[in-house]
């Protein structure tokens, strides 16, 4: 339905007001659409298409493990299947994939946590057992940053 039918079908607009409310209306189609530009560039809207991320293949990272109770630098309970990493490298709240390590830590982990001594291509996974961190060392694992999460 175009501006035309669609002041008509408000029933006794004159045609001076037709051309008014028509002029005002094509206005702010048009600073609707420039605020959406604007906010694209700043980062804070959604490109309008709709197409997936493409999938980037996976990263060494050197993995750690540590064991400490409390919360994350993002204000979660720590718990099994988060991870801290570098924030400049992995953002707060994404979700990665991580290959090979030892079966049971292959898998999704949120990154919930930033640690002092991790920095860059580093994750430090969380386990409850310290016994089991001081065992987990230093390792090399693949990291695939999780497309639309």
């Amino acid at each position: 339905m175009g501006y035309r039918s669609l002041l008509r079908s408000l029933g006794s607009v004159g045609p001076i007001q037709e051309v008014l409310l028509t002029a005002k209306l094509h206005r702010f189609g048009i600073l609707l659409v420039l605020g959406y530009l604007a906010a694209q560039s700043a980062g804070c809207a959604a490109p309008l298409t709709h197409a997936r991320q493409p999938v980037r293949a996976p990263e060494e990272f050197v993995a750690t493990a540590y064991c400490q109770t409390g919360l994350t630098a993002t204000g979660a309970r720590v718990r099994h299947g988060i991870v801290a990493a570098d924030p400049a490298v992995l953002s707060l709240g994404s979700v990665i994939r991580v290959r090979g390590l030892e079966p049971r830590y292959n898998r999704d982990y949120h990154v919930l946590d930033t640690g002092k001594r991790v920095r860059g291509r580093q994750i430090d996974v969380y386990v409850a057992d310290c016994d089991e961190a001081i065992r987990f060392g230093r390792r090399t694992a693949l990291v695939l940053a999780r497309p639309g999460r």
